[in-house]
């Protein structure tokens, strides 16, 4: 029981998950609090409706993010992460839709 418990701390302090959810507000970006700088994050704006073969919902607001790839559409802070805005003219994903729900796993 003792061991159990010294691998379970040891495995609490060394990963971290979060997940959480955000609807988009309309500002130009979403910061999102999460206490320390995710190394990997998977964004989901998909809707209850969504079809699983629906290539246009999955383009448009899914996404998987380490920082550097999308960075245009999601910056890393040292205490969460920032979804920006659709920008005129820009690609996909949307990640910041004014009233779309978002759900998020952010990974330590």
């Amino acid at each position: 029981v003792e061991e159990l418990a010294e691998v379970q701390a040891l495995a609490g302090s060394k990963c971290r998950v979060v997940i959480g959810s955000y609807t988009g507000n309309g500002d130009s970006a979403r910061v999102i609090t999460l206490g320390f700088r995710p190394k990997f994050v998977v964004i989901s704006g998909m809707q209850p409706g969504t079809q699983s073969n629906s290539t246009s919902d999955w383009d448009r607001y899914f996404a998987l993010c380490d920082g550097n790839v999308l960075s245009g559409r999601v910056m890393f802070t040292d205490t969460g992460f920032v979804a920006r805005r659709e920008i005129s003219g820009a690609f996909y994903p949307v990640l910041h839709v004014e009233g779309r729900t978002y759900c998020y796993i952010a990974f330590r």
